[in-house]
């Protein structure tokens, strides 16, 4: 049997704690595989903000019209950082933080995407970008321009889940973290990390569980800090962590885009169009990457990604307002 050579690590994690949000279910430190789930219910506010205490944030770019609605985007970071996005034919397709086309459309029967890791293959550097397939299978879509497209490795084929989201690993030798839940639990949390066994195969080695108190989960966050979101938070989310500070942001089904401070404060982000750029309505997707070593984004970028005019899109958003001081 074809043996796969191990993975390492590309880059070192930042040790950076993710700040408590009062919308947001935190779980802060390392868990042991022998947790029990948590039972304690989320206290949820409704998450909007007068419309008067808002961010301003800019869109810069967008790509060009895509073949295909845009049903999830993930970022992966490193000094060629990668936008992926899912379409609603299945197909998975890849972007430079410039909006360029990295690749076309690959059809995988892919569902849903979470942020990707830059690991090392056999000393070649190489993405890795967990997601869904269609009958709820955990797979990783790896990635390497040698490689010319995606490939598709199964890692949980049986997981049976609805949802999914990754961050860096939280111990040396992992792939990444992984959160995920499922539709016989939609309301607990499966956290844990994707490592590589001895025969080079991707394995689940869980870390702990947390639990919405009922009602099912629609998004969340892994990293240092854990958080989970339900509908009526959002159906996506995502972080921003520079100069100190943290965003947490996240998507709700009205199509407001709603932004969390380290100290639990909310304000809309309210985004100013370009003179050629629109921003996508309702939006579908939204990812953000707080360190991007490429393409001019000091303050990081947020993407949108959704129809514009009858088109499908991803939009690029410079996020500078959030870290200016006073606000």
């Amino acid at each position: 049997m074809f043996k796969r050579p191990r993975l390492s690590c590309h880059y070192k994690i930042v040790n950076a704690a993710l700040a408590a949000s009062l919308i947001f279910l935190t779980a802060c430190g390392e868990k042991t595989p022998e947790e029990t789930v948590e039972e304690t219910p989320l206290n949820l506010p409704t998450p909007v903000a007068p419309a008067s205490n808002s961010y301003k944030l800019q869109a810069v770019w967008a790509t060009d019209a895509l073949s295909a609605p845009v049903i999830d985007v993930a970022f992966t970071g490193g000094p060629e950082p990668i936008i992926a996005a899912v379409l609603e034919t299945g197909q998975l397709q890849l972007f430079t933080v410039q909006a360029d086309r990295i690749t076309d459309p690959i059809n995988l029967g892919i569902t849903a995407i979470a942020a990707g890791q830059a690991v090392v293959l056999n000393g070649a550097a190489v993405t890795l970008f967990p997601g869904l397939g269609g009958s709820g299978d955990i797979n990783l879509y790896v990635y390497a321009p040698t490689l010319g497209e995606p490939i598709r490795i199964d890692a949980l084929p049986d997981a049976g889940a609805l949802g999914l989201c990754a961050g860096p690993p939280l111990e040396e030798g992992a792939l990444l973290q992984l959160g995920y839940w499922t539709q016989a639990r939609p309301d607990i949390l499966q956290h844990g990390h994707l490592i590589q066994d001895a025969d080079g195969n991707p394995a689940w080695t869980p870390i702990g569980e947390h639990s919405t108190g009922a009602e099912p989960i629609t998004s969340c966050i892994v990293d240092r800090d854990i958080k989970i979101a339900t509908k009526r938070i959002g159906h996506a989310m995502a972080t921003l962590s520079r100069y100190g500070e943290t965003f947490t942001l996240a998507l709700t089904d009205s199509n407001l885009l709603t932004a969390t401070n380290s100290a639990g404060a909310i304000k809309r982000a309210e985004i100013n169009e370009g003179i050629t750029i629109r921003v996508p309505s309702p939006a579908t997707s939204l990812a953000a990457l707080s360190n991007v070593q490429f393409g001019n984004y000091p303050d990081g970028l947020i993407i949108l990604g959704g129809p514009v005019n009858g088109r499908h899109q991803i939009t690029l958003i410079e996020p500078g307002d959030l870290f200016q001081k006073g606000n």
